[in-house]
């Protein structure tokens, strides 16, 4: 089969993160959110009551805050370290970071890729409580910083990518659509038909001819007596295909809220 959306269908394979990020408008709308989140400078406050029982509140200097903002201690800066979190958030089960200590005092936060963590569940619905596991070394779940998208155990979400996959699938399958119709110069697949039998050296020459027309090494194919083309789709069920690609940047919008 070779046809893209036809393969889609009888595949029924799952989008990556990668792919998902190749159709335009979701990589768009995510690249604006994460940057967007990223520019956030973080503050810590402190509420007070003075002598007369009012409440206020100050900012307060911490090195939580210069970790968040500023300075990770890992090979990310806060800018980097916040965008990571977001895709994560945005695309994978969660953003998670390693929250290193040293007695009291905070000294590191280190981000940790999402396909990298393991969550690991004690299975009580009432109860909850889970470890983190990051390449098979076990983590109390306080011990990471957790950024989750509609979570319902508090230690994993769930993403895009995963919630809304055949959508996804969809509108990469059209991309790649797209790009063969660039390809082969918008001409349209089918088939040849002949009236008689073509031996393997007719065949081969033919087979060529057709790959230098479509790769655009060659601007006409002579069809010898008694051969026709006829094509594989029609021109309606292609403007249809178009027409919903708009429909789809639309609907990515909405659902990323922008």
């Amino acid at each position: 089969v070779d046809d893209v959306l036809l393969k889609a269908l009888i595949n029924g394979e799952s989008i990556t993160r990668e792919e998902a990020l190749e159709i335009p408008s979701v990589n768009s709308a995510v690249d604006f959110i994460c940057n967007t989140f990223a520019m956030v400078q973080f503050k810590l406050y402190e509420e007070e009551v003075d002598e007369n029982g009012k409440k206020h509140t100050r900012e307060v200097e911490d090195a939580r805050v210069d970790l968040l903002n500023d300075d990770t201690k890992d090979t990310l800066d806060g800018f980097q370290f916040k965008k990571a979190m977001c895709e994560d958030y945005l695309l994978g089960k969660g953003g998670y970071a390693y929250i290193k200590k040293n007695r009291n005092k905070f000294v590191g936060l280190y981000y940790v890729k999402d396909e990298d963590v393991t969550i690991e569940s004690n299975f009580n619905p009432i109860y909850k409580n889970y470890d983190i596991l990051v390449n098979g070394e076990r983590f109390n779940n306080f011990e990471f910083l957790k950024l989750l998208r509609n979570t319902k155990d508090g230690a994993s979400g769930v993403g895009i990518v995963k919630e809304i996959d055949r959508a996804l699938r969809t509108g990469y399958r059209r991309l790649l659509y797209e790009y063969d119709l660039t390809v082969t110069g918008g001409s349209r697949k089918g088939f040849i038909k002949s009236q008689k039998k073509l031996d393997q050296k007719a065949m081969d020459a033919l087979k060529k001819a057709w790959e230098d027309y479509y790769n655009g090494n060659a601007n006409t194919v002579i069809l010898n007596d008694g051969m026709e083309f006829q094509e594989a789709s029609n021109t309606s069920q292609q403007n249809e295909i178009l027409a919903k690609e708009q429909s789809f940047t639309g609907e990515m919008m909405n659902l990323f809220h922008i």
